[in-house]
Protein backbone atom coordinates (compact mmCIF):
# COMPACT_ATOMS: atom_id res chain seq x y z
CA UNK A 1 0.00 0.00 0.00
CA UNK A 2 2.95 2.32 0.50
CA UNK A 3 3.74 4.12 -2.75
CA UNK A 4 6.89 5.90 -1.53
CA UNK A 5 10.21 4.22 -2.07
CA UNK A 6 13.02 4.45 0.47
CA UNK A 7 14.92 7.48 -1.02
CA UNK A 8 11.72 9.55 -1.20
CA UNK A 9 10.89 8.68 2.38
CA UNK A 10 14.40 9.66 3.50
CA UNK A 11 14.11 13.03 1.72
CA UNK A 12 10.73 13.64 3.30
CA UNK A 13 12.06 12.84 6.78
CA UNK A 14 15.09 15.08 6.19
CA UNK A 15 12.85 17.92 5.06
CA UNK A 16 10.55 17.49 8.05
CA UNK A 17 13.57 17.40 10.35
CA UNK A 18 14.87 20.69 8.89
CA UNK A 19 11.43 22.29 9.26
CA UNK A 20 11.19 21.12 12.87
CA UNK A 21 14.65 22.41 13.77
CA UNK A 22 13.95 25.74 12.05
CA UNK A 23 10.65 26.15 13.91
CA UNK A 24 12.34 25.32 17.21
CA UNK A 25 15.07 27.90 16.61
CA UNK A 26 12.46 30.49 15.69
CA UNK A 27 10.52 29.86 18.90
CA UNK A 28 13.69 30.08 21.00
CA UNK A 29 14.70 33.33 19.24
CA UNK A 30 11.31 35.03 19.71
CA UNK A 31 11.00 33.85 23.32
CA UNK A 32 14.54 35.11 23.99
CA UNK A 33 13.72 38.53 22.54
CA UNK A 34 10.58 38.75 24.67
CA UNK A 35 12.60 37.79 27.76
CA UNK A 36 15.31 40.38 27.02
CA UNK A 37 12.65 43.07 26.52
CA UNK A 38 10.98 42.08 29.80
CA UNK A 39 14.26 42.21 31.73
CA UNK A 40 15.17 45.56 30.19
CA UNK A 41 11.69 46.95 30.93
CA UNK A 42 11.60 45.82 34.56
CA UNK A 43 15.16 47.05 35.12
CA UNK A 44 14.31 50.52 33.86
CA UNK A 45 10.87 50.57 35.58
CA UNK A 46 9.47 53.47 33.54
CA UNK A 47 6.20 53.49 35.48
CA UNK A 48 7.99 54.54 38.69
CA UNK A 49 10.50 56.92 37.12
CA UNK A 50 12.54 58.58 39.85
CA UNK A 51 13.58 61.35 37.49
CA UNK A 52 9.98 62.19 36.68
CA UNK A 53 9.05 62.16 40.37
CA UNK A 54 11.99 64.47 41.15
CA UNK A 55 10.98 66.88 38.38
CA UNK A 56 7.43 66.97 39.68
CA UNK A 57 8.57 67.56 43.26
CA UNK A 58 10.96 70.27 42.13
CA UNK A 59 8.19 71.92 40.09
CA UNK A 60 5.91 71.92 43.13
CA UNK A 61 8.64 73.50 45.28
CA UNK A 62 9.58 76.27 42.87
CA UNK A 63 6.20 76.73 41.26
CA UNK A 64 5.15 75.21 37.99
CA UNK A 65 6.69 77.52 35.41
CA UNK A 66 6.52 76.79 31.69
CA UNK A 67 10.02 75.30 31.55
CA UNK A 68 9.27 72.82 34.32
CA UNK A 69 5.97 71.87 32.71
CA UNK A 70 7.71 71.31 29.38
CA UNK A 71 10.41 69.12 30.97
CA UNK A 72 7.83 67.05 32.85
CA UNK A 73 5.65 66.59 29.77
CA UNK A 74 8.63 65.61 27.61
CA UNK A 75 9.83 63.01 30.12
CA UNK A 76 6.28 61.77 30.69
CA UNK A 77 5.94 61.26 26.93
CA UNK A 78 9.14 59.18 26.86
CA UNK A 79 7.89 57.08 29.78
CA UNK A 80 4.56 56.46 28.07
CA UNK A 81 6.29 55.52 24.81
CA UNK A 82 8.46 53.02 26.68
CA UNK A 83 5.42 51.46 28.35
CA UNK A 84 3.39 51.17 25.15
CA UNK A 85 6.39 49.94 23.17
CA UNK A 86 6.99 47.17 25.72
CA UNK A 87 3.33 46.16 25.73
CA UNK A 88 3.15 46.12 21.94
CA UNK A 89 6.39 44.13 21.63
CA UNK A 90 5.19 41.56 24.17
CA UNK A 91 1.77 41.23 22.56
CA UNK A 92 3.13 40.84 19.04
CA UNK A 93 5.73 38.38 20.27
CA UNK A 94 3.09 36.28 21.99
CA UNK A 95 0.95 36.21 18.86
CA UNK A 96 3.95 35.25 16.73
CA UNK A 97 4.65 32.34 19.08
CA UNK A 98 1.02 31.26 19.02
CA UNK A 99 0.62 31.68 15.26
Amino acid sequence: MNHMDHPQRQRLYSLLNIVGISASLFVVLVAGLILVDYIRYTGADPVNSKTLAQLRAHAIERGADDTAKHEIRALDLLVRKAIFSHERFSTVGAWVLLG
